[in-house]
């Protein structure tokens, strides 16, 4: 298994685990209508998250395999909805992302920064990225 198909699961995992009062997978009030890998299906309604990789660098040497993982998230929301809503998930986002290292199939992976690199205004929506790094470690 490839070490980004591994961790978007992971991801995915976290984001699930997520249940809790404003967390992205709470029963009766999730903070995003749904959470995508890669591409949110047509009829999707704001707010939502949508996951890709950004790059993929092979570190491997002195016998380990290793790949650096850089994830872009990008937050959309209606822009009526206001700019606090789109960072209010920003910041749940960055509260799960750091909370816990993902669990990966066949890979460990460690958790880098996390930063918002930035913010558009774009129409009726507002598009917010932010980016994370991951070192992956194959087992």
């Amino acid at each position: 298994m490839s070490a980004y198909i591994a961790l978007s699961e992971g991801i995915v995992a976290l984001l699930d685990a997520d249940t809790g009062a404003g967390g992205f997978n709470h029963v009766s009030s999730p903070i995003v209508t749904g959470y995508w890998n890669m591409f949110a299906p047509n009829e999707a309604v704001f707010p939502i998250l949508v996951f890709t990789p950004i790059s993929i660098v092979d570190e491997s040497g002195f016998g380990n395999d290793i790949q650096v993982v850089r994830v872009q998230f990008s937050v959309f929301v209606e822009r009526r909805s206001g700019l606090a809503v789109s960072k209010t998930i920003g910041d749940q986002l960055r509260a799960v992302i750091r909370r816990v290292d993902p669990t990966v199939t066949g890979w460990t992976a460690s958790a880098g920064e996390f930063t918002e690199s930035a913010q558009f205004v774009d129409g009726e929506t507002i598009h917010s990225i932010y980016e994370s790094e991951y070192a992956m470690t194959k087992d």
